[in-house]
């Protein structure tokens, strides 16, 4: 508002207003200590249009409506001041909700008319529709009949005919070895038994497999048999392998451990060996028997999963299958499988065809069995069986409290609701003995940071002040999924004691900044985070000793409280992530880590596995494809990716 044109306006005795309304100027002149509603008032008495429906547009600027209470004075008003009213008067109003009111009954009267005139011509074509239906109804009944006549000789003839043959390849081609004393890889010295379901026979089995023509790969069912009572091995459990080589002893085959495990076998124990034609697998259901898979990162599960699977020939309920990624071993248990559709393939146990998928009692059933070599199977990891501890939520302005014990660490989800202008502040005290750290990362592949695997971390002894700034990307991309998460780890406590700690997570900065020099003639000290003038450097340093000590792997200058702990936690970690031949790698032809001692042997089989090129649909190596789209379809080396190729 312009002060001092109100304050002239306010002076005056009288303000004479010039109103035009329908293209007809009036003249309005008031006192200026009136107020706009006294104006409206006398602008009804001239045009007849009430107060409420009035709009005077050129009072203040840019349009903008005068309060009713204010004073024209107020308002910087001047005498001889044009303004526009908007509005009509209440009779024309009347009549015009009058006309409006005619037009809308009419409309709903016609309106209604269509709606019956509609409702009586599709009655009629209801009527006209169902009398065609009922007469093609009788129609098609009687071909179906004709055709279902027909159709049941010919199934009856088919089903005969593949019964017969059936019986006659079964009888050509079943392997069946009576019995074997069986051992495990412990006995039998080979490690690779372990990492899949390959079985070690002896080599009168490959003769006789081979003199029977099986298909290979050959497949077997095992089963336990009471030396005893052989007569009772049909009711024993079963499971299902493959074949790793024929190097066993006479009378002899060694198994693997989950396959003992199974059918409760001891060393030295008898089994019967059958050969079996497994379905090709379309569906398999995994649960984790440990929570540590959880850990893993979303986008590395499904690697390990296609990696590891292909030690394995066949998936039976019941099965415990081991997966192994670095230095773990994540053990699975095999609740369901789902064989494809196929006219070909039956299980030896199944009375059904599996030309249609198997029912449920099949498919989670004790013997139900599929066979993954090259099939495609859609596999499902549910929920494992070791109880897991859920990610605790904390909210922005909140604060929580827990107790760890040595080693221990929790996971807290913060709720990023509103726009972090001034960045973020993340504070964990210990309280009482020991010591805490920090780790917070931002992406929901790591919703669990760790040590090795964090984006923001604070690992300084006591109290930790972790400040994010506003213009951290990173910091950005979290608000936008919405979400942080953070993991408090007790690093050191009493006498193997729980520690506890609060943590707080708020808008704002931190009170500690980075030291930054900002005269050349000026050296900075560390531990009191200020700058020291050079010509007293060398007395405060001696004075600092007592205080500080500077690492000599990494040079870095610290309190001295905080030396056992920067080699305890900092270049442990990074031995782990730089060093360690045990570290985990990425592997040039597929997504999956492995640990970089290991990395070389993975990628000489990785390697050599062949994909599909897309562009000409022909087989190549995968250490071969990029050189193939470069030089055969002139795809730019920097292009040449898994959009090219499938497996």
């Amino acid at each position: 508002m312009d002060i001092p044109t109100g304050v002239h306006a306010s002076a005056a005795a009288t303000i004479q207003l010039e109103v035009r309304w329908h293209g007809q100027p009036y003249s309005v002149e008031v006192p200026a200590t009136a107020t706009v509603s006294e104006v409206k008032q006398r602008l009804e008495e001239l045009t007849g249009v009430a107060p409420h429906a009035q709009k005077l547009i050129g009072l203040l600027p840019r349009g903008r409506q005068p309060p009713d209470h204010a004073a024209l004075g107020e308002l910087g008003v001047k005498s001889g001041q044009r303004c526009m009213l908007v509005g009509i008067e209440a009779a024309r109003a009347a009549q015009l909700a009058s006309e409006e009111e005619e037009h809308r009954a009419r409309a709903a009267a016609e309106a209604e008319r269509a709606k019956v005139l509609a409702e009586v011509e599709e009655a009629r074509r209801a009527e006209e529709q169902l009398r065609y239906e009922a007469e093609e109804a009788q129609r098609r009944q009687e071909r179906i009949r004709r055709q279902e006549q027909s159709a049941m000789e010919r199934e009856e003839m088919r089903r005969q005919q593949e019964e017969n043959q059936r019986l006659r390849r079964e009888a050509e081609s079943s392997l069946e070895i009576g019995r074997l004393q069986c051992f495990s890889s412990a006995v039998g010295g080979n490690p690779r038994l372990d990492r899949g379901d390959k079985v070690v026979l002896p080599a009168a089995v490959l003769e006789e497999a081979v003199h029977k023509g099986l298909p290979f790969p050959y497949t077997f069912r095992v089963r336990k048999v009471d030396a005893e009572s052989p007569a009772d091995a049909d009711a024993s459990p079963i499971a299902h392998c493959g074949a790793l080589d024929f190097e066993a002893p006479a009378g002899m085959c060694y198994l693997p451990a989950s396959i003992m495990a199974k059918l409760a076998l001891q060393e030295g124990d008898h089994v019967s060996l059958k050969s079996v034609r497994l379905p090709k697998g379309e569906y398999a259901q995994l649960q984790p028997q440990s929570a540590s898979w959880i850990d893993i990162p979303m986008a590395t599960r499904e690697a390990i999963l296609a990696d590891q699977l292909r030690n394995y020939q066949t998936l039976t309920v019941g099965d415990t299958v081991r997966l192994s990624h670095g230095s773990q071993d994540h053990r699975f248990h095999v609740t369901k499988v789902l064989p494809a559709p196929s006219h070909e393939m039956r299980d030896d146990s199944a009375d059904a065809q599996l030309a249609v998928p198997a029912p449920d009692s099949l498919i989670g059933g004790p013997s139900a069995g599929i066979s993954i070599i090259d099939a495609d199977v859609a596999v499902d990891v549910i929920e494992p069986r070791e109880a897991y501890s859920p990610i605790a939520p904390v909210t922005l302005d909140g604060s929580t409290a827990g107790e760890l014990g040595q080693g221990e660490s929790v996971t807290y989800r913060l709720r990023l609701d509103r726009p972090l202008d001034a960045g973020l502040l993340i504070e964990v005290s210990p309280v009482g003995v020991g010591d805490v750290d920090l780790y917070v990362s931002h992406t929901p592949e790591n919703r669990r940071p760790t040590p090795l695997a964090y984006t923001w971390k604070a690992q300084t002894q006591g109290a930790k002040r972790l400040h994010i700034e506003a213009a951290d990307p990173q910091l950005a991309r979290a608000v936008q999924e919405g979400w942080l998460y953070i993991t408090v780890c007790a690093y050191a406590t009493p006498s193997g004691a729980s520690v506890s700690f609060s943590l707080e997570c708020k808008p704002g900065g931190g009170e500690g900044r980075q030291l930054v020099l900002e005269s050349p003639d000026k050296q900075a000290d560390v531990v009191h985070r200020r700058e020291v003038p050079v010509t007293s450097y060398g007395l405060h340093e001696m004075a600092c000793a007592r205080y500080s000590w500077r690492c000599e792997e990494c040079g870095a200058v610290l309190p001295l409280a905080e030396k056992d702990k920067h080699r305890a936690v900092a270049h442990v970690v990074v031995h782990r992530e730089f060093e360690c031949p045990k570290r985990m790698v990425g592997c040039l032809y597929c997504s999956l880590e492995v640990p970089f001692d290991q990395r070389g042997e993975h990628q000489g089989v990785c390697g050599n596995r062949t994909v599909t090129c897309s562009l000409c649909h022909t087989r190549h190596k995968r250490n071969g494809i990029k050189k193939h789209l470069v030089e055969e379809h002139g795809v730019y080396p920097q292009h040449a990716n898994t959009d090219y190729f499938a497996e």
